[in-house]
């Protein structure tokens, strides 16, 4: 379900420049759901790509206290050695198995370091170093807008916490918010656009997801009219 609401927002919704490599990376509120575990640890043995972890404030999974081996994704055209010290303290959305996408049109040589296989709890893409600004931190890493930590925690544990309907209103619009070029308070000169910015507020105002859904489908039918309508209806020559 969440795919093809995120197909459909892609497609119809927008249209994005192609870039020769991109990781496709979930929302937060993905992440959210499909994480083994989300939190803030603090690197107790260091490492690179693998380091060992305690948690020190559990949002989901493990309690705090408990000890984690998590490896960090290696980049082949970026960090390809990422690292962690002790004492560091780093924001986490770990799982058992990666769940972003690579697409590349580029070609590049093997990452030296693929073959290094140290055995670790979880994965996650990076980790997010608590550090300020918090808030450029968290809208680069994670696409949150809306603060700083403690702000983040608190919309994490609220859309944890919400019934399953609530869930998926919130998934389909982190769907619209992902892909509109909405402004980015961390950034004064990114205004946004318009139209897409009332768009969006259109869309948050539904009331439940049937409404949410009947928006998107006429949203979707107003950009991408029936071939028929196009020539008022009949066929022209």
């Amino acid at each position: 379900m969440r795919q093809i609401i995120q197909i459909i927002f892609c497609v119809l919704l927008v249209q994005n420049n192609a870039l020769a490599t991109t990781y496709i990376l979930p929302t937060w509120e993905e992440s959210s759901t499909t994480s083994e575990f989300v939190g803030v640890v603090e690197c107790i043995v260091a490492g690179g790509i693998v380091a060992l972890y305690r948690v020190v404030d559990s949002w989901k999974g493990a309690a705090v206290g408990t000890e984690l081996h998590i490896a960090q994704h290696v980049d082949p055209y970026g960090p390809q050695f990422p690292i962690s010290l002790v004492g560091e303290r780093s924001l986490v959305f770990a799982e058992k198995s990666p769940t972003y996408r690579l697409g590349s049109f580029s070609g590049g040589g093997a990452t030296p370091l693929w073959w290094r296989k140290i055995p670790t709890d979880l994965r996650c893409f990076s980790v997010v170093p608590i550090k300020e600004p918090m808030g450029r931190c968290l809208s680069i890493y994670m696409g949150f807008r809306g603060g700083g930590l403690a702000q983040f925690k608190a919309e994490v544990t609220s859309f944890l916490g919400a019934d399953s309907e609530g869930q998926e209103m919130r998934l389909m619009l982190a769907a619209a918010r992902k892909n509109l070029p909405l402004p980015d308070p961390t950034e004064p000169s990114d205004k946004g656009n318009e139209e897409d910015i009332k768009l969006y507020e259109w869309l948050s105002g539904a009331k439940d997801i049937e409404q949410l859904w009947q928006r998107i489908l006429a949203q979707a039918k107003q950009l991408n009219p029936p071939p028929h309508s196009q020539n008022g209806g009949g066929n022209q020559c």
